[in-house]
């Protein structure tokens, strides 16, 4: 939360890239968990039940626009969110054997705070 606050009181960030980490965090959630075998039972596996094809595209077409926005920053912001939360479900699955809400959550959270220290990297 600290990374956050301290991303978004730069003058580099603004509304746009706020928006770009906050649509990249939920769209992430959505591309990365949709077909997640080792889903436990629970909140996370009902939600990502309900995700059909149109939701998983609107889900890519939202982050890469909005990315397109930012520029190549966006789109480089976007792709170090994309790999990096990859990463963490896998490193989730090998730890704890299972993915749930919390891991969903957090990777959330992750993706936003790396879109915006991105963001701040020019």
């Amino acid at each position: 939360l600290g990374l956050k606050v301290a991303c978004l009181s730069t003058e580099m960030v603004g509304l746009s890239g706020f928006v770009l980490a906050t649509v990249t965090g939920r769209s992430l959630m959505i591309a990365v968990f949709r077909n997640c075998s080792s889903m436990k039972p629970g909140m996370a596996k009902s939600f990502t039940a309900g995700i059909d094809s149109l939701s998983y595209n609107l889900a890519w077409i939202f982050a890469l626009l909005f990315a397109m926005l930012m520029g190549v920053a966006g789109m480089i912001a976007l792709g170090l969110a994309y790999f990096c939360v990859l990463a963490f479900k896998q490193f989730a699955e090998n730890k704890l054997g299972f993915v749930n809400g919390d891991v969903m959550g957090a990777s959330c959270e992750l993706s936003e705070t790396l879109v915006l220290i991105a963001l701040n990297w020019r």
